[in-house]
């Protein structure tokens, strides 16, 4: 066989055009041909590399070598001047929608309980002792089958928990991006197939070791208060509902990061109550599904936020600071 000659990999961050999505984000469209068939294409131009770079986009990327049969992986390690996308990836390499030769992923003989014992000893491996399981789940299809694991980073003993804002909607376009740290591992029978960390951070030095928290009493009157007035977002004109409720099917307290004042860039890990639930429409006595139309139940109500299973309830309807009962608005931030 040919030899082949291997140069030391790159391991600094530096501006790099061959990031996976910046060509297309920042490249010129051109219309070409391939294989007879018209597609379109997008390259440098002088223009759009400069914008790229003043944009900050700097990066480490890389594919393993192709073996017949296996999974061919790609690392990915980015981050960018707002630090809004700021990331690393380990996964299947997926050049122009075409995925190595190698069988689908596979669970036989892996118990979910397998998987997570994996899942956190390569955290423990890569020195990651400060994230704590999250969620744990099973996928499966006809195709793929595999665990999956959010990890949340754990602060003074208290695990972040999954939790995402209910109102969608809330984030003006001159707000500072916000993006959350969590660490996502999918894991089948061959070991880890996906490895992603959004939002990567370091931690710095405690502020306040011992800040006093707001009573729960305290809490649940700021809730009565705000709830309303906070998802009025919730109360949108539609002919066919003739009522919303708000359902709380869970309280509670875990970390938040907080955007310092004027820093886009550092987060205070501040304590905070989330109360989460369900948003249900009920609509008209005689509604009737049409084509397009939402199926409800025998009640005529539809739940359009939040988890069927009430046991874990994801989507808070308010954020609470527990020291100072400020509001926060989890989309951005602060």
């Amino acid at each position: 066989t040919d030899s082949v000659h291997m140069e030391p990999a790159n391991t600094k961050l530096v501006f790099n055009k061959d990031l996976p999505q910046l060509t297309i984000r920042y490249g010129k469209e051109e219309e070409a041909m391939l294989n007879g068939e018209p597609v379109t294409r997008y390259v440098w131009t002088e223009e759009a590399l400069h914008k790229a770079e003043a944009d900050g986009w700097k990066g480490i990327y890389g594919v393993t070598a192709h073996v017949p049969g296996e999974r061919q992986m790609e690392l990915l390690i980015k981050v960018n001047a707002d630090n809004s996308e700021n990331a690393v990836y380990f996964q299947e390499y997926n050049y122009f929608g075409h995925i190595s030769d190698r069988p689908y992923a596979s669970i036989e003989g892996l118990s979910l309980e397998q998987a997570t014992e994996q899942a956190e000893a390569l955290l423990k491996q890569m020195d990651m002792l400060d994230f704590s399981l999250a969620s744990a789940d099973t996928l499966t299809s006809d195709y793929n089958n595999y665990h999956m694991f959010h990890f949340k980073r754990n602060i003074s003993g208290v695990s972040q928990t999954q939790v995402s804002a209910a109102h969608l909607l809330s984030m003006p376009e001159y707000a500072p991006p916000y993006t959350s740290e969590f660490i996502y591992i999918e894991i089948d029978n061959t070991g880890i197939i996906n490895f992603y960390w959004s939002g990567p951070s370091v931690l710095g030095e405690t502020e306040n070791e011992n800040a006093p928290l707001l009573s729960f009493d305290q809490v649940e009157s700021i809730f009565k208060k705000q709830i309303v007035l906070q998802n009025k977002w919730s109360q949108r004109v539609d002919k066919d509902v003739v009522s919303r409720r708000i359902v709380i099917n869970r309280v509670q307290l875990s970390y938040m990061p907080i955007q310092r004042a004027n820093e886009t860039d550092t987060y205070l890990y501040v304590p905070v109550w989330d109360f989460c639930g369900q948003l249900i429409n009920k609509y008209r006595d005689d509604y009737s599904t049409k084509p397009g139309g939402f199926i409800v139940d025998e009640n005529n109500e539809l739940m359009i936020l939040g988890e069927k299973d009430d046991t874990f309830s994801s989507i808070s309807f308010l954020t609470i600071n527990a020291i100072d009962g400020s509001v926060i608005d989890r989309n951005r931030g602060y």
